[in-house]
């Protein structure tokens, strides 16, 4: 028997979108880049935020630091000059001489003196055991010397004390420039007086420096004697 030919399945056209099919489509799609436009603005916004939090973090430790740094150095300068200049400093009051002890001149301006007017010789150096008018020693610290003043009622083992101290600058030698440039080794530069009207039991003077002592710190005084002995202090044609 002859086959018969087999019928094909009728082609389904496919369904024909709406107008209002094709506006929601379109809606669906603008909406969606929409978001991932936002989104991407989103990020992008987020990024820059973040780098500017980065760069405030940045400058905010570079100021830290930097701030840092300035104490660091400020504090070390004044560690420095505080250690290589102790006591009170005041003005100068001059290089006049005076033709002897009782002569008149104008008051110091510090109790005991730390410049001024002074005799043109100079007090023996070491340990006086009289009181001295400051008059009579001023010139010492002109000349690179330090003073060391005690009261008398100071107890006599602190006397002893400072009289050793003193006199090992006997023996210690520093090198002192002089106003002409040239330099000299020089000893002693040390003279201890006593000295009644201290309101502190031991004083230290040097030319426009002073420190005040409530007790008897040797290795504070010491170190006056050694930051200041040997510093000349004459002024050209003066003194």
């Amino acid at each position: 028997m002859p086959k018969t030919a087999g019928k094909k399945p009728p082609v389904t056209a496919p369904p024909v979108q709406t107008r209002n099919q094709q506006q929601a489509i379109r809606r669906q799609m603008d909406e969606t880049r929409q978001a991932a436009r936002a989104q991407a603005q989103a990020r992008r916004e987020a990024q820059a935020a973040a780098a500017r939090a980065a760069r405030l973090r940045r400058r905010t430790l570079l100021s830290v630091g930097a701030g840092l740094v300035v104490v660091l150095v400020v504090g070390g300068l004044l560690f420095w000059y505080n250690d290589t200049h102790p006591g009170e400093s005041f003005p100068d009051q001059g290089h006049t001489h005076v033709a002897n002890a009782t002569a008149p001149h104008a008051p110091y301006t510090t109790d005991p003196p730390t410049s001024g007017p002074h005799l043109d010789g100079l007090a023996p150096w070491g340990v006086s055991d009289k009181t001295l008018d400051p008059v009579e020693y001023v010139h010492n610290m002109e000349d690179g010397g330090v003073i060391v003043q005690y009261r008398p009622d100071l107890p006599a083992a602190d006397v002893a004390r400072l009289k050793t101290i003193v006199q090992s600058y006997d023996n210690i030698y520093v090198s002192m420039r002089l106003p002409n440039g040239t330099s000299t080794q020089i000893n002693q530069h040390v003279l201890m007086v006593p000295y009644p009207t201290l309101k502190e039991p031991v004083v230290l003077t040097a030319w426009t420096r002073m420190q005040r002592f409530p007790t008897l710190d040797e290795n504070g005084i010491r170190h006056f004697i050694d930051m200041y002995r040997g510093i000349d202090h004459h002024v050209a044609g003066q003194g």
